[in-house]
């Protein structure tokens, strides 16, 4: 008979110190958002406009008790100055044998209002300038992500040329003419990789010692019309779970060495340092585990999985942004080693799905660009990546037609 406490174990079994060290990330995750949210309620609470004026009346209300109840106050302080002095000399007070010490509640009473007064204008205080740097912080990273200058009007001319190379790639003569020769769409795909490669380059006011790099991984759907190039294919893919068969797989990204290119000191030039790469696509049904936590491998798959960008400000810091999926440590490993060893020249990135819209808000995926960087903070961070990707999505859907022009092995996701 099947235990069912069994069903409630995780998918791997780990001994208690590395349990602690998985759950170690989320839990400081947790204390941040709880110590952020706090700290947000407070700031909120001593801007409240009732607040000055509480303390206005506090004040006042201070005073009167201390003028009110002077001498029981004055006596209970003389009394406390006395005690201290004696313990302090480490002698008996002669004046203090013999006295019992004077009641405290005034005393207590103006030490509750003098603190209430001191902690709501402390608190004042700190809101206030707590506030104002978020908004200076705010129109300062505002102003860093703005576009530099004179990028509207090389950003019209890259898009202009762009539209040119991506007539002529996609264009198919009705009636081809002897001599006529139909322009590869490669050279389309790497005109328009080069103007993408450049819109993020111009992002970065560190351009000129920055290498920037671009490639483009084409989808191929399992099972493919030839079922020898389904099992090379799953072969070859790097991440991939032991267990792996085909059937548990969507399909993989491909990367092809022949569509990439790198911009360094203003020169276009292949990639070179680029190596093949095959991604595992997991079945719709497989890409979380039985706890809700994604198993879909970051970047470029994420990015195809969940038709949306993946930003990876650094990649020294990797690891922790991996802390809470579930993918097995093993896997973990690998991707780490990659950047370490294969991947070490890649230090920031971006991978933005391949789209083609069709009707009724559908699309089809066809792959995912990624653009990566030899230097951490590509795009000036998160806020330049929420600029640059609508200027980057006209890019991203002409790179889609092309591809599907290109590879008609690429289909939609099933």
């Amino acid at each position: 008979m099947q235990n069912p406490l069994l069903d409630k174990l995780p998918e791997y079994h780990m001994n208690p110190c590395d349990c602690l060290k998985e759950k170690a990330p989320a839990f400081r995750d947790w204390m941040k958002k709880k110590w952020a949210a706090f700290r947000e309620r407070a700031i909120k609470f001593f801007l409240m406009p009732v607040v000055p004026g509480f303390l206005a009346l506090i004040a006042p209300l201070a005073g009167a008790w201390t003028a009110f109840r002077h001498e029981s106050i004055g006596a209970y302080v003389d009394y406390l100055l006395k005690k201290g002095t004696a313990i302090c000399l480490n002698q008996p007070s002669p004046i203090l044998d013999g006295c019992m010490a004077p009641p405290p509640g005034d005393f207590f009473i103006l030490g509750v209002l003098f603190f209430v007064l001191a902690a709501g204008f402390s608190g004042h205080k700190w809101a206030e300038a707590t506030r104002s740097k978020q908004h200076f912080d705010f129109l300062a990273s505002s102003v860093e992500t703005l576009p530099p200058q004179e990028f509207l009007h090389k950003f019209s001319q890259w898009f202009h040329q762009s539209c040119e190379s991506i007539t002529i790639g996609l264009k198919e003569p009705d009636k081809p003419s002897e001599g006529s020769v139909k322009r590869d769409p490669r050279e389309a795909i790497k005109e328009l990789l080069t103007a993408l490669a450049a819109l993020a380059l111009s992002f970065d006011p560190r351009r000129s010692n920055i290498r920037c790099s671009i490639n483009v991984m084409v989808f191929e759907a399992f099972p493919t019309t030839d079922p020898t190039r389904s099992a090379t294919l799953l072969k070859n893919a790097k991440f991939v779970e032991p267990q792996t068969c085909e059937t548990s797989l969507a399909g993989v990204l491909v990367l092809d060495p022949e569509l990439t290119l790198t911009i360094y000191k203003n020169q276009t030039e292949p990639d070179k340092a680029v190596s093949p790469l095959i991604l595992p696509i997991p079945a719709t049904s497989l890409r979380s585990d039985r706890s809700k936590r994604t198993t879909v491998l970051p970047g470029a798959p994420a990015a195809f999985c969940d038709n949306e960008y993946q930003f990876c400000d650094s990649t020294d810091q990797f690891d922790t942004m991996m802390a809470n999926t579930g993918l097995r440590p093993a896997i973990l490993g690998e991707i780490v080693d990659y950047f370490l060893n294969e991947g070490a020249g890649i230090k920031s990135f971006i991978s933005l799905p391949l789209n083609i819209p069709v009707t009724g808000g559908n699309c089809i995926r066809v792959g995912v660009v990624n653009i990566h960087s030899d230097k951490p903070g590509m795009l000036r961070g998160l806020r330049g990546v929420q600029l640059f990707t609508p200027l980057a999505e006209p890019y991203c859907i002409f790179l889609a037609h092309l591809i599907k022009n290109l590879e008609p092995r690429v289909d939609a996701q099933p």
